[in-house]
């Protein structure tokens, strides 16, 4: 079944939020009857008093479904409302998908999930191999 359309971090009002960006991985082609990522595009600009609800936008026309080959990586701000569509193939879609967060108050949602011992533990840099 598909999931709900949602955004994993809330729209805010706080000047000083930090920005979030989540990164999906493809890693194997999807097709359309394996359930792609949908993503409704221009979404994190919405806030609750706009009247945003799940409903609204299965019903909005301007939904895009990531039908893409092994390797692609889907950025999208973290505010965006998406989902994963059903998958009614007998093929797993797998992904990988990791966050990147900026300086700044952290956002609320879901996505803000890591264990309190890893917090300011890494950064990018300590991950990426140097340039020679």
């Amino acid at each position: 079944a598909p999931q709900e359309p949602h955004p994993d971090t809330a729209v805010s009002d706080v000047l000083d939020q930090a920005r979030m960006l989540t990164v999906f991985v493809v890693l194997r082609k999807i097709e359309q009857a394996m359930g792609p990522l949908e993503i409704w595009p221009e979404t994190h600009k919405l806030k609750e008093e706009d009247g945003v609800t799940a409903d609204r936008l299965l019903k909005a026309s301007r939904r895009v479904g990531m039908c893409v080959d092994k390797g692609t990586a889907v950025l999208m701000n973290s505010k965006t409302w998406h989902r994963g569509a059903g998958n009614y193939s007998r093929a797993i879609r797998p992904v990988f998908y990791f966050s990147f967060l900026g300086a700044g108050e952290i956002p609320d949602g879901h996505t803000w999930t890591i264990a309190s011992e890893l917090i300011d533990k890494y950064r990018l840099k300590d991950l990426v191999a140097p340039c020679f």
